[in-house]
């Protein structure tokens, strides 16, 4: 899921072109950026060890958990 809070954390962390606010714009093209940074921050951190943080929660959920608490810190 794409809230203010993960596009927060996209746009400070990967300079994804989000605005601030409740209206961030996003786009089909920013949506995919986030897709493929998430799996790379998946893959530098550890696809196992990533896996072992809840194992019974699908990884997309797991990252959202993870970069709506990052981005939440910014907003």
């Amino acid at each position: 899921m794409l809230d203010r809070n993960v596009a927060s954390a996209f746009r400070k962390h990967h300079a994804v072109k989000f605005a601030k606010g409740t209206q961030p714009g996003y786009t089909a093209e920013k949506c995919f950026s986030c897709l493929h940074y998430a799996q790379v921050e998946i893959e530098a951190y550890g696809y196992e060890r990533f896996r072992r943080l809840e194992p019974a929660t699908p990884l997309a959920r797991l990252f959202d958990k993870a970069a709506f608490v990052a981005g939440k810190t910014e907003v």
